[in-house]
C-alpha cells in the first residue's frame, strides 16, 4: 500500500507511506456529508486532482477509511470513488480501527479497546478487540452538529446570523464544557432585528450551554454500547481502555465530562485530532494485517 486517504466533510488527508501526511486539502463542498457520499462524481474530480499533486506512481494503491456504520450502498459510493480515483488495489477500513492503530499495536489487538473518534461528519462509538469491530457504530453527532449548534444558539440568544467560519472559530477558541470558564471571542455577523453587520462576545459559558447537549447525546451513545457489551470488555475499557480522538476530543473539559457521565477514564491527547489517518499511516506498511483486518471487518 502507499496511501492512505481520510475524507471528511471539512478536510481530505492524504498519508503517504515513508512520508507522513502530504496532503490536507478543503473537501469540495457539496460532495459529503455525514459521513456519506452525497455527489460521488463531483468527489471523483475532486480526488483525481487531489491525486496528481501527490502520487509519483502509475497505480495509487490506498487504504481508505470510512465510518464504523455504512450500509451497502453507501459503502458502494466510496468504492465507486476510491476505483475511479486511486487506479491500484484499494481496501476499506473502519476509522474505528484505524485509530486503535494510532494508540498502539497492543490496542485493539491483544486487549479490548473502547474508541470514540469525534471527526467532522459524525462519531464512531465502537469496540475493537483482536482488530475487529465487536460492538458499536457511527452516530450523528461530530464536529459539523457541534458548530450547527453554536450558530443556532448564537442566534437564539443574541438574534446573530453568523458564518460557518465563526462557529469554528468560537468552536476552536472558546470550545469548553467548564461552566465557568472565563474566556471569550468576538463572533461578527448580521442582526435578525435590524438587518445589519453585528459582532457580540461569545463567552466559556455560551459555548457549555451550546454544545454540552451534544456531547451528552455521544456520552449516552456510549453508555449504550457499553451496556450490550461483553463483561470481559467493560473490564478492560474500565482500567484503561477507554481512547478518545478527533477533532472533537481537543475540547477543554472533555476529560472531565465523560468521567462524570460515564464514570470511565478516558485517554486524550493533543496530537489525537489526526488519529484515524495517522493510525491508517502505520497500517499500509503491513499489507498483510490490513487484509486481515478487512477479511474481519
Amino acid at each position: 500500500m502507499n496511501f492512505a486517504v481520510q475524507i471528511d466533510g471539512d478536510f481530505t488527508l492524504i498519508f503517504k507511506k515513508g512520508q507522513g501526511v502530504v496532503l490536507r486539502e478543503k473537501t469540495v463542498e457539496g460532495a459529503i456529508a455525514f459521513g456519506r457520499i452525497i455527489d460521488a462524481e463531483k468527489l471523483i474530480a475532486f480526488m483525481k486532482d487531489v491525486f496528481k499533486r501527490v502520487k509519483d506512481v502509475t497505480k495509487q494503491n490506498c487504504v481508505f477509511l470510512i465510518p464504523c456504520s455504512l450500509t451497502a450502498l453507501e459503502l458502494n459510493e466510496y468504492r465507486k470513488v476510491a476505483y475511479a480515483t486511486a487506479l491500484g488495489d484499494v481496501e476499506f477500513i473502519p476509522r474505528g480501527v484505524a485509530v486503535a492503530q494510532y494508540w498502539g499495536a497492543e490496542v485493539g489487538m491483544t486487549k479490548s479497546a473502547l474508541i470514540v473518534d469525534i471527526y467532522e461528519c459524525g462519531t464512531d462509538v465502537c469496540i475493537i478487540s483482536g482488530g475487529s469491530i465487536t460492538n458499536g457504530g457511527t452516530i450523528d453527532e461530530g464536529s459539523a452538529l457541534l458548530k450547527e449548534a453554536i450558530r443556532n444558539y448564537v442566534q437564539y440568544k443574541y438574534h446573530l446570523k453568523i458564518a460557518d467560519s465563526q462557529a469554528k472559530l468560537a468552536f476552536e477558541e472558546v470550545g469548553t464544557l467548564f461552566t465557568g470558564m472565563e474566556t471569550q471571542v468576538g463572533l461578527a455577523g448580521v442582526n435578525l432585528e435590524t438587518a445589519r453587520h453585528d459582532e457580540i462576545d461569545f463567552t466559556g459559558l455560551d459555548s457549555y450551554s451550546a454544545i454540552s447537549p451534544v456531547f451528552r447525546r455521544i456520552s449516552k451513545a456510549i453508555q449504550k454500547v457499553l451496556n450490550s457489551a461483553h463483561i470481559d470488555d467493560v473490564a478492560q475499557i474500565k482500567s484503561g481502555g477507554f481512547y478518545v480522538s478527533g477533532v472533537g476530543s481537543q475540547v477543554t473539559g472533555l476529560h472531565e465530562f465523560f468521567h462524570e457521565t460515564l464514570g470511565i477514564k478516558a485517554t486524550i491527547t493533543e496530537t489525537g485530532q489526526n488519529a484515524a489517518i495517522l493510525g491508517a499511516g502505520k497500517l499500509i506498511d503491513d499489507s498483510s494485517i490490513v487484509k486481515a483486518i478487512v477479511k474481519n471487518n
